[in-house]
Protein backbone atom coordinates (compact mmCIF):
# COMPACT_ATOMS: atom_id res chain seq x y z
CA UNK A 1 0.00 0.00 0.00
CA UNK A 2 1.53 3.31 -1.04
CA UNK A 3 1.73 6.29 1.25
CA UNK A 4 -0.82 8.14 -0.92
CA UNK A 5 -3.29 5.22 -0.80
CA UNK A 6 -2.89 4.96 2.96
CA UNK A 7 -3.41 8.72 3.39
CA UNK A 8 -6.52 8.70 1.17
CA UNK A 9 -7.91 5.71 3.07
CA UNK A 10 -7.46 7.45 6.42
CA UNK A 11 -8.95 10.69 5.05
CA UNK A 12 -12.00 8.86 3.64
CA UNK A 13 -12.53 7.04 6.94
CA UNK A 14 -12.52 10.42 8.70
CA UNK A 15 -15.10 11.77 6.24
CA UNK A 16 -17.33 8.74 6.79
CA UNK A 17 -17.11 9.07 10.58
CA UNK A 18 -17.67 12.84 10.49
CA UNK A 19 -20.51 12.44 7.99
CA UNK A 20 -22.16 9.82 10.16
CA UNK A 21 -21.96 12.09 13.17
CA UNK A 22 -23.28 15.03 11.18
CA UNK A 23 -26.09 13.24 9.40
CA UNK A 24 -26.88 10.92 12.31
CA UNK A 25 -28.78 13.76 13.97
CA UNK A 26 -31.31 13.65 11.14
CA UNK A 27 -32.39 10.11 12.08
CA UNK A 28 -35.72 10.24 13.92
CA UNK A 29 -35.59 9.50 17.63
CA UNK A 30 -38.10 6.75 16.99
CA UNK A 31 -35.90 4.81 14.57
CA UNK A 32 -35.95 1.46 16.31
CA UNK A 33 -36.07 -2.27 16.07
CA UNK A 34 -38.93 -3.91 17.89
CA UNK A 35 -40.07 -3.89 20.53
CA UNK A 36 -40.21 -0.09 20.75
CA UNK A 37 -42.66 2.67 21.53
CA UNK A 38 -42.84 6.46 21.34
CA UNK A 39 -45.20 9.27 22.35
CA UNK A 40 -43.95 12.37 20.52
CA UNK A 41 -45.57 15.80 20.75
CA UNK A 42 -45.03 18.88 18.64
CA UNK A 43 -46.75 22.22 18.40
CA UNK A 44 -50.04 21.24 16.73
CA UNK A 45 -49.83 17.44 16.93
CA UNK A 46 -49.24 14.44 19.15
CA UNK A 47 -49.04 10.71 18.62
CA UNK A 48 -48.32 7.37 20.20
CA UNK A 49 -47.20 4.08 18.64
CA UNK A 50 -45.79 0.71 19.55
CA UNK A 51 -43.68 -1.55 17.35
CA UNK A 52 -43.58 -5.29 17.91
CA UNK A 53 -42.34 -8.27 15.94
CA UNK A 54 -44.15 -11.56 15.57
CA UNK A 55 -43.28 -14.72 13.71
CA UNK A 56 -45.97 -16.59 11.79
CA UNK A 57 -45.00 -19.84 10.10
CA UNK A 58 -41.36 -18.84 9.79
CA UNK A 59 -42.13 -15.35 8.45
CA UNK A 60 -41.32 -12.26 10.50
CA UNK A 61 -43.84 -9.43 10.71
CA UNK A 62 -43.39 -5.93 12.08
CA UNK A 63 -46.63 -4.63 13.58
CA UNK A 64 -47.09 -0.95 14.40
CA UNK A 65 -50.19 0.12 16.32
CA UNK A 66 -50.94 3.67 17.38
CA UNK A 67 -52.71 6.94 16.81
CA UNK A 68 -52.06 10.46 15.57
CA UNK A 69 -53.98 13.54 16.73
CA UNK A 70 -54.24 17.09 15.40
CA UNK A 71 -54.20 19.46 18.38
CA UNK A 72 -54.61 22.85 16.71
CA UNK A 73 -57.24 24.42 14.45
CA UNK A 74 -54.71 25.91 12.04
CA UNK A 75 -55.59 24.38 8.67
CA UNK A 76 -52.70 21.91 8.93
CA UNK A 77 -52.87 18.15 9.45
CA UNK A 78 -50.88 15.80 11.69
CA UNK A 79 -49.14 12.83 10.07
CA UNK A 80 -47.37 9.72 11.32
CA UNK A 81 -45.25 7.99 8.70
CA UNK A 82 -43.49 4.63 9.03
CA UNK A 83 -40.60 3.75 6.72
CA UNK A 84 -39.64 0.08 7.20
CA UNK A 85 -35.96 -0.87 6.96
CA UNK A 86 -36.24 -3.20 3.96
CA UNK A 87 -38.48 -3.32 0.90
CA UNK A 88 -41.91 -2.63 2.36
CA UNK A 89 -43.71 0.51 1.24
CA UNK A 90 -44.13 3.42 3.65
CA UNK A 91 -47.44 3.96 5.41
CA UNK A 92 -48.94 7.22 6.63
CA UNK A 93 -51.83 8.06 8.96
CA UNK A 94 -53.38 11.54 8.83
CA UNK A 95 -55.56 13.54 11.24
CA UNK A 96 -56.96 16.97 10.39
CA UNK A 97 -58.80 19.54 12.57
CA UNK A 98 -58.22 20.09 16.25
CA UNK A 99 -59.16 17.12 18.41
CA UNK A 100 -59.38 14.62 15.55
CA UNK A 101 -57.54 11.37 16.34
CA UNK A 102 -56.81 8.70 13.75
CA UNK A 103 -55.90 5.17 14.86
CA UNK A 104 -53.65 2.97 12.73
CA UNK A 105 -52.59 -0.67 12.56
CA UNK A 106 -49.87 -1.58 10.07
CA UNK A 107 -48.32 -4.97 9.32
CA UNK A 108 -45.07 -5.26 7.36
CA UNK A 109 -43.99 -8.71 6.19
CA UNK A 110 -40.29 -9.56 6.56
CA UNK A 111 -39.46 -6.41 8.55
CA UNK A 112 -37.90 -6.00 12.00
CA UNK A 113 -38.00 -2.24 12.49
CA UNK A 114 -38.91 1.11 10.99
CA UNK A 115 -38.24 4.83 11.17
CA UNK A 116 -41.50 6.32 12.46
CA UNK A 117 -42.06 10.09 12.50
CA UNK A 118 -44.67 12.63 13.55
CA UNK A 119 -45.00 15.79 11.46
CA UNK A 120 -47.47 18.56 10.67
CA UNK A 121 -48.13 19.99 7.24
Amino acid sequence: MTSLTRTLGVAMAGVVVAGGALFGTAVPASAAQCPASASPKTDGAMAHWEQRCVKDGGTNYLIIDGWVEDTRMDGKCAYVTADPYFDSASRTAKACNSGVRQNFHWEFRGEYGADVRLRIS
